[in-house]
């Protein structure tokens, strides 16, 4: 009667022990997937949108090339598109070269 339930008890036992070692895997299985969710929304933080450059068609390379200064493209910019050089500098072109005329003096 003793073996039967010294037998029974070590069979408790090595059932208890089994089902401790696949807890213990599934945990680690489930921490392993915090982590790769959470490297993997870091990585999605760091991805950048992708930035839209534009350039207008008289802005070309060759000019860009050309014209480095920025007081002569600032002129053609005025003088060829004002309506790309409001909305870039945010006020009309005639206060520009008001604004322009008073800075050279200073």
């Amino acid at each position: 009667m003793v073996r039967r339930v010294r037998k029974a008890y070590a069979m408790e036992c090595r059932a208890r022990i089994q089902l401790e070692c696949q807890a213990t895997l599934v945990q680690a299985q489930i921490d392993l997937l915090d982590a790769n969710l959470a490297m993997h929304r870091l990585a999605l933080k760091r991805i950048r949108r992708q930035r839209r450059w534009w350039i207008r068609a008289w802005l070309g390379p060759e000019r860009r090339r050309q014209f480095g200064v920025y007081d002569q493209l600032m002129v053609e910019l005025r003088r060829e598109d004002q309506r790309a050089f409001i909305n870039i500098m945010r006020m009309q072109p005639r206060c520009s070269m008001r604004f322009s005329h008073e800075w050279a003096q200073v």
